[in-house]
């Protein structure tokens, strides 16, 4: 091809220096609940969740489909509302007669989070909420098999991508602001009224 030994050595150099900027720009981790491996080291879904909530600073998104006894994250919760952090949460629950004990779980829990529900078109009607997704401040996100309960932040086998840095987070923040401003996600009010 004619190109000298010194060109191609700085056409790799060069690959090299940009493929490290990326790399520290994002980080992704394997997080795991479940059996362990002596091989593979994987953080627990319970630990990176509380270390993503109690590092938020301004803004915390969760998704979840059903939420139970994982009181060590509602507790978590909390303190990061009451420390000035926007809590928002995406539950799968529509108002109605079925979803008041989750709702009322999460009123007693999160008094000052903001509670959201999918308001299903017509061709979703039977869809549910089966995402489970923590994202603070578009800095951070965790994309998880693990709803928040108790049986999955303990005992069930579950898996998750944690992503630091990069734009991953701060465009599943955006998709999630841009699905409330399109009143697709509504407010959750405390009397079921949108």
């Amino acid at each position: 091809s004619g190109a000298t030994p010194d060109f191609v050595a700085g056409l790799l150099l060069g690959a090299a220096q940009a493929a490290s900027r990326i790399g520290a720009k994002q980080r992704v981790e394997m997080v795991w609940t479940g059996p362990s491996s002596a091989l593979v080291p994987s953080r627990r879904t319970e630990q990176v969740l509380l270390g993503i909530i109690s590092g938020a600073k301004s803004r915390l998104f969760l998704t979840t489909c059903v939420a139970s006894h994982a009181d060590h994250v509602f507790v978590a919760l909390d303190e990061a509302s009451k420390r000035g952090v926007d809590v928002s949460v995406l539950l799968e629950e529509k108002p109605g007669p079925m979803s008041e004990n989750v709702v009322a779980h999460f009123r007693a829990h999160l008094p000052l989070a903001t509670l959201y529900y999918w308001d299903r078109a017509d061709h979703y009607g039977a869809g549910k909420v089966h995402a489970k997704a923590t994202v603070a401040d578009g800095q951070v996100c965790l994309v998880t098999s693990a709803n928040l309960t108790g049986y999955a932040m303990e005992k069930n086998m579950e898996i998750g991508v944690l992503v630091s840095g990069g734009d991953m987070p701060t465009k599943l923040l955006s998709h999630l602001d841009s699905l409330i401003s399109t009143r697709v996600l509504r407010e959750l009010r405390s009397d079921f009224a949108d």
